[in-house]
């Protein structure tokens, strides 16, 4: 076959969309085993039983699959997972997608010829991370969704690895991997393959203490949905390996319509085509389109704030009102400056279904039962009973959101079956006898030197002003955390002061490292420690050699759930990991026991985060401004909080590089005997981060810690 690149590659969620993904032209797809470890549970997956059948069929049809086992994994889980791995390399799937380094680690050890393709949520987003990636054993890493075109070719141009670009379908507010809102507000890990969406939930924006918009339901974190198509061919000259659809919860009809339309993109088809395509894709499933990062930041244009579900293809506005006729001006969707998808006025015939936006959260549907064209103008009737006319409102935005006898066209194209092409070979890969575990996990300890628990606790303070500084003193804290804000102005400030107070100082690095944002400045301010928080500043913090300070720990969001993973992390330079804060007490017990007590640091309180966004709210809330060449800064003079339907406010941050991190407004705290039994075991460092608290409640909290490692 050839192996063309780039490939076009189609969410499977099941065998139906699998069928109509081969049929509608996809090079690869990608799939999850209803067995676990995979980021979207909630589709209907497929059994390990099954699997062979499925990679059986796409080969047949020329196409390759990559099982995605991309979520984190704990150290009383790796045994399953092996076995799993054992049976999906037996099945002859063409590559696997991982986010938890041990199962990279894992599959690497069992199959070294097997290709690996590091999920997007593990937020690789700089050639220092694509460096790290390819130490892993990584062929080929899926990008962030929040990079832009310039980004991507400074990426393209040096890359190691093979990179994978998103340009269809629905957009999280997060970057990927760096979403916690889910395990706080919900219990569901969305890096355990659990999310229970709360970014699509309505909140009421509080802008300096004012609602911002009191009325009206609002949902400030719900993006458009991706569709990049006029920016296929610029990729695909830059060497872009696939192009990825999302959707593995999506039909069939989808899957079908969003495949032809990238497929069109890519083989050049012109532009009335590809737009037929995309707005079949668009009343299938969509919430409106935009390009996202790919063509810059628009904070006006990448949310939209209304109905946080299916929407459909845009068509225009309601002008007016006669009896039970709605007359609705054609226009093209307000995208901003992303540049416009391929458009053309849908059409709309009897039998088609109407989405009329409204004051409810979802807007008001009917089926359309006579349609006149005069001019810009559609005078739409609907079939009755149905739309409540009565309810629609002047001004409101009008949406295709289902075509009539789109079932009829899947059940031809699957009829006709894949798009004819070469049958690939199944691959049949080699696998170690007998199991690698046990050997992988001694061989990791083994790596790690033993570091002396000590007998006192070590306590860390993540400080955001003066104030805290002087609580982390007076509660006898030796160190305190510090942080970059938005600007990088104060920081220095700020660590003078700790010293003058006699606090050896850590500063912490973005959670995010992009091209063009450099670490030094950090290293300029001459820190005794280090809190290290992307594996790309890891892979940068190695290579300064001497310049850096002996004493880095990871933080949470490298990630570290289990002992292989940790281990990694450490044999790069770490002194300690911070866990991911999905590990229960439990687990962090037996993390400790793996890697050595004192190789672990504990966030005992903290503001979690919920959303670590790209997308400013401040701009899109406080301001007309697009990006930060025009909003004005607001997020260094305005406080902006989001009120969840229960009643809490959880305030919004900016910090560096222009990103801001949505917090729980609960302080989060391990409970007492946790931490008590933490103690016991001989873990001895602890951190606490604080938020806005005064000195007052900074005391309060400090003592709680206290009074329990006393214990």
């Amino acid at each position: 076959m050839d192996e063309r690149i780039p490939e076009v590659l189609a969410p499977a969620g099941d065998g139906e969309a699998l069928e109509a993904a081969l049929a509608a032209g996809a090079d690869a797809v990608y799939l999850g085993l209803r067995e676990g470890f995979n980021a979207r549970s909630r589709a209907a997956n497929f059994g390990l039983e099954e699997l062979p059948g499925a990679v059986a069929r796409a080969h047949r049809g020329g196409a390759r699959v990559y099982l995605a086992l991309n979520t984190l994994v704990f150290d009383a889980e790796l045994e399953r997972l092996e076995a799993l791995l054992r049976g999906a390399l037996a099945a002859g799937v063409d590559a696997l997608i991982v986010q938890d380094l041990a199962v990279a680690r894992l599959a690497r050890a069992l199959s070294p010829a097997l290709p690996l393709h590091g999920s997007t949520q593990m937020t690789l987003s700089s050639p220092a991370a694509l460096e790290a990636a390819a130490a892993l054993g990584l062929r080929r890493v899926i990008l962030p969704r929040e990079l832009p075109l310039a980004e991507v070719r400074e990426l393209a141009a040096h890359s190691p690895l093979e990179l994978e670009v998103f340009v269809h379908g629905a957009l999280c507010i997060s970057w990927s991997g760096q979403c916690q809102a889910s395990l706080a507000l919900a219990g569901r890990s969305a890096n355990r393959g659990l999310c229970a969406q709360p970014c699509r939930q309505p909140y009421q924006p509080v802008l300096d203490g004012e609602a911002a918009s009191p009325g009206r339901p609002c949902h400030p974190l719900s993006p458009r949905d991706l569709a990049a198509h006029s920016l296929i061919p610029e990729l695909a000259r830059l060497g872009v390996a696939a192009f990825k659809i999302e959707g593995r919860g999506k039909g069939p009809g989808y899957v079908a319509a969003a495949v032809a339309s990238v497929r069109a993109a890519l083989d050049g088809a012109p532009a009335g085509e590809v737009a037929r395509l995309l707005t079949e894709a668009q009343a299938a499933y969509s919430r409106g389109l935009t390009s996202g990062f790919l063509a810059g930041a628009d904070h006006q244009a990448l949310v939209d704030g209304g109905a946080p579900g299916h929407l459909g293809a845009y068509l225009g506005r309601v002008a007016e009102l006669c009896g039970q006729e709605v007359r609705v001006l054609r226009e093209k969707p307000p995208l901003g400056r992303s540049p416009t998808p391929p458009w053309l006025p849908p059409g709309v015939v009897p039998g088609a279904g109407v989405m009329i936006e409204d004051l409810a959260p979802k807007g008001a549907g009917g089926e359309v039962a006579r349609v006149e064209e005069r001019g810009d103008l559609l005078a739409l009737t609907f079939v009755r009973p149905g739309l409540d006319v009565s309810r629609v409102r002047r001004g409101a935005r009008v949406f295709l959101a289902a075509l009539p006898g789109q079932a009829v066209r899947l059940r031809e194209l699957l009829a006709r079956g894949p798009v004819p092409r070469p049958a690939r070979r199944a691959r049949t890969w080699r696998l170690e006898a007998g199991p690698v575990l046990p050997g992988l996990v001694a061989g990791a300890r083994a790596g790690l030197p033993a570091l002396a628990a000590g007998d006192a606790p070590a306590l860390s303070v993540l400080c955001r002003s003066a104030r805290q500084l002087q609580a982390a003193l007076a509660a006898g804290a030796a160190e305190v955390v510090l942080e970059p804000p938005v600007s990088g102005e104060g920081l220095e400030a700020l660590c003078r002061q700790a010293r003058e107070l006699g606090l050896r100082v850590r500063l912490a690095s973005p959670r995010v490292d992009r091209p063009g944002e450099p670490l030094a400045p950090l290293l300029a301010l001459h820190p005794d420690g280090l809190l290290v928080r992307s594996l790309g500043g890891l892979h940068a913090f190695a290579r300064a050699g001497a310049e850096a300070p002996a004493d880095w720990v990871g933080d949470a969001s490298l990630q570290a759930a289990n002992s292989l993973a940790a281990a990694w992390l450490l044999g790069r330079g770490l002194q300690a990991v911070t866990p991911a804060p999905e590990l229960g007490p439990d687990e962090l017990l037996a993390l400790a026991a793996a890697i050595g007590p004192a190789r672990l640091e504990v966030v005992a309180a903290q503001h979690l985060v919920l959303f670590h966004t790209e997308h400013c709210p401040f701009a899109r809330l406080a301001s007309t401004g697009r990006d930060a060449r025009e909003c004005g800064r607001p997020c260094l003079r305005r406080r902006l909080a989001l009120e969840d339907a229960q009643g809490a406010r959880h305030p919004l941050v900016a910090e560096s590089g222009c990103r801001v991190s949505v917090r729980q407004a609960r302080l989060t705290q391990l409970a007492p005997e946790a931490l008590t039994r933490l103690r016991r075991a001989g873990v001895r460092r602890f951190r606490v981060e604080l938020l806005d608290e005064g000195r007052g409640e900074a005391l309060e909290v400090l003592a709680r810690l206290a009074r329990a490692l006393s214990a």
